[in-house]
């Protein structure tokens, strides 16, 4: 039988997981848990509790879009600027309708989330992707740097993380 090493447990953000992982903390663990000694392993190695990616996206989607619209429970920002939902509603609405659009795959979907666009993975990935960011900085500048930036550091962990699964 080979030698089967158990190195990380993979889970997205429900109650029960986030109970799960809760268990492990250990009294010199005072912030987030995010490994545990793995009690099964002979050599008494750590075990590793990982979000899944896809789950990261939307739900760092779903508080952006809660940032200045939605419901409006988020404040979000980044060097004294806004990031703002209202920035897409403001690009989609002007710019990603008719026949000349800068950012083609934004429809209303994308806008207005309901319940079961929010747990839609491609719905976040797109809204949270290059072209979005560019097409944010091409028509609005300065005024979104903050949202565009936030963009492009969510596009770059998508691609990251895709890429290595």
């Amino acid at each position: 039988m080979p030698d089967l090493r158990v190195l990380y447990i993979t889970a997205d953000g429900a109650s029960p997981n986030r109970r799960f992982i809760k268990l492990h903390k250990t009294d010199e663990q005072q912030t987030t848990v995010y490994r545990a000694i793995n009690r099964f392993a002979a050599d008494e190695r750590y075990i590793y509790f990982v979000s899944d990616p896809p789950h990261l996206i939307k739900t760092a989607r779903n508080c952006f879009s809660n940032s200045g619209s939605h419901k409006n429970t988020r404040k979000m920002w980044c060097g004294g600027k806004d990031v703002s939902w209202m920035h897409i509603v403001d690009l989609y609405k002007d710019h990603c309708t008719g026949v000349f659009r800068l950012c083609p795959k934004l429809s209303r979907a994308h806008i207005d989330i309901t319940s079961f666009g929010a747990m839609k993975v491609s719905l976040a990935a797109q809204v949270l992707s290059t072209t979005v960011a560019n097409a944010l900085e091409m028509v609005y500048g300065d005024r979104t740097s903050a949202t565009t930036e936030f963009i492009r550091h969510m596009d770059k962990f998508l691609t990251v993380s895709m890429s290595e699964t």
